[in-house]
């Protein structure tokens, strides 16, 4: 659980360091879609590998290049703050764009 905890708290972490330096990019620039999952990439794996963060062994699997489960547990953890993110963003601008399909009444019971 401890594990867990962690990658949550750094993939939290990781989110908000990309969203000031969003901050520091006047308004106007034209900044490539690509450009901010590189970096969350990068700020994944950098912070895996220097605190040691490993999923893989967590989960009990040893890999013949322990580095190797950091670079993975920071892969995870940057797609886990993209997810963050979006989810974010529909909380603070509501769900509008999700389609509720209508429900007969004669299939509930």
């Amino acid at each position: 659980m401890k594990g867990i905890t962690l990658i949550f708290i750094v993939t939290v972490l990781i989110e908000g360091l990309i969203q000031v330096f969003k901050a520091f990019i006047p308004e106007n620039t034209e900044v490539p879609t690509y450009v901010w999952p590189a970096v969350s990439l990068g700020l994944g794996v950098l912070f895996c590998i220097l605190g040691g963060i490993d999923i893989v062994r967590e989960a009990g699997l040893s890999l013949s290049v322990p580095l190797v489960g950091s670079i993975i547990t920071g892969i995870l953890i940057s797609r886990g703050s993209n997810f963050l993110h979006d989810l974010w963003q529909k909380l603070k601008n509501g769900f509008g764009d999700i389609i509720f399909e209508q429900i007969p009444e004669e299939d509930i019971k």
